[in-house]
C-alpha cells in the first residue's frame, strides 16, 4: 500500500467513476483501475462496488478512507513544505549528457528545473562519452547521463531507460543495396553495407563493437568520425550509413531523401546510466533534486516515442 494508491482511490470516490478520476487526475483510465484494484488485492476485500454509472465505496472503503483522511492530509502538507524547500535550493548543478540528449531533452529539462528550483544554477554540458567519463572522474560534473559502456566503474549508476539505436542512410544508397526498408535492418544486414561510425571514446560504438562480436560479425567500416555533422554529410553523400539514437534524429526523419530505420533482429539499443559525480552535491535536499531531475528525464524521454523498454530502478516512476 502507498499515499498515491490512498489518493487514487479517494478521487474515484469523490468522483463517482474511473473516467471523471482519472481526467481529474491526468491519468490513463486503466492505470487508475490497475492501482486500485492493487489495494483491494492487498487489503483482501473489495473497496468499491462498480455499476453501470459508476463506482461507490463499500463499508470497508469508506473506513479505510476515514482512517487515510488525516494521514493523507499530514502527507499533503509535508509535501508542500518540501516544495518551498526545494525552491530555496541554490548552488550550481552540472549535467554531463550525450548529443542526442541535448537536441531532444535537454530544453524541456531545463525548463522544469527552472520552474521548481528558480535558485539553483543548472548547467547541461554536452559531450562524447569518452569526454563525460573524463569530466566525471576529474570531479568537472555534479552527474551525467552516460552510455553503460563508458559509466566509470568506481562509480555508481541507476539506468534511466533503453534508448533504441536506428539505422540512417541515403535512400540512393538503400536502392543500390537493395535493401527492403519496410521492417527496418538486422545487425547482419548492418554489418554488410558501408559503416560509418564513432570512435571507442563513443559509447555507441563500443555498443555496437558487443553487439557484432556476439553474433560473431565483422563489419563493414569505411570511416571512424566522431562528429555527427561530418558523419551526416558523409551519409547525405551516399558513402555509407550510421547508427544514430532515435530520440537525436528528429530532423533526419523529416527528410525526404533519407531512410531512418530501426535495428531489428536482435533489438539494439543503448543503456543510458545516471551516474554521480565524485564531488556530488550531499545531502537530504540535493538527494531530492537528483530524484526530481531522474523522474522528469525518463517522462520526457518516454514523451518522444519509441522506448520499447522503461525504466528498471523501482525508485523511479515509469513512464
Amino acid at each position: 500500500m502507498n499515499t498515491q494508491q490512498l489518493e487514487y482511490l479517494r478521487e474515484a470516490v469523490r468522483a463517482g467513476s474511473f473516467s471523471r478520476a482519472a481526467d481529474t487526475l491526468g491519468l490513463n483510465q486503466s492505470v487508475l483501475s490497475r492501482q486500485v484494484a492493487a489495494l483491494e488485492q492487498e487489503m483482501g476485500c473489495p473497496l468499491l462496488r462498480r455499476h453501470g454509472r459508476g463506482v461507490i465505496p463499500t463499508a470497508a472503503g469508506e473506513r479505510l478512507l476515514e482512517l487515510a483522511a488525516g494521514f493523507l492530509q499530514q502527507v499533503a502538507q509535508i509535501k508542500a513544505e518540501g516544495k518551498a524547500a526545494d525552491r530555496d535550493l541554490a548552488g550550481v548543478f552540472k549535467l554531463g549528457v550525450p548529443m542526442f540528449f541535448s537536441q531532444s531533452i535537454a530544453p524541456k529539462l531545463m525548463a522544469s528545473v527552472q520552474r521548481q528550483y528558480p535558485a539553483l544554477t543548472f548547467v547541461v554540458r554536452e559531450g562524447h562519452s569518452g569526454d563525460l567519463h573524463d569530466w566525471l572522474l576529474a570531479g568537472e560534473l555534479s552527474a551525467a547521463v552516460i552510455y553503460e559502456p563508458k559509466r566509470p566503474r568506481q562509480l555508481a549508476g541507476d539506468l534511466l531507460f533503453l534508448e533504441p539505436v536506428y539505422v540512417v542512410g541515403s535512400r540512393d544508397l538503400a536502392r543500390r543495396h537493395g535493401l527492403d526498408l519496410d521492417q527496418g535492418l538486422t545487425l547482419e544486414q548492418l554489418a554488410r553495407l558501408p559503416l560509418l561510425i564513432p570512435t571507442r571514446r563513443h559509447g555507441t560504438r563500443l555498443d555496437l563493437d558487443q553487439a557484432m562480436k556476439q553474433l560473431q560479425l565483422t563489419p563493414h567500416i569505411v570511416h571512424e568520425v566522431d562528429a555527427l555533422g561530418a558523419r551526416m554529410l558523409l551519409v547525405r553523400d551516399g558513402v555509407g550509413v550510421t547508427i544514430f539514437e532515435s530520440a537525436g534524429l528528429l530532423s533526419e526523419r523529416r527528410d525526404p531523401h533519407l531512410f531512418v530505420v530501426p535495428v531489428v533482429a536482435p533489438p539494439f539499443f543503448h543503456k543510458l546510466m545516471w551516474v554521480d559525480g565524485r564531488e556530488q552535491q550531499a545531502g537530504a535536499p540535493w538527494r531530492a533534486f537528483t530524484h526530481a531531475v531522474k523522474r522528469d528525464i525518463v517522462q520526457l524521454r518516454a514523451g518522444l516515442g519509441d522506448v520499447d523498454m522503461p525504466t528498471t530502478d523501482p525508485r523511479l516512476p515509469r513512464p
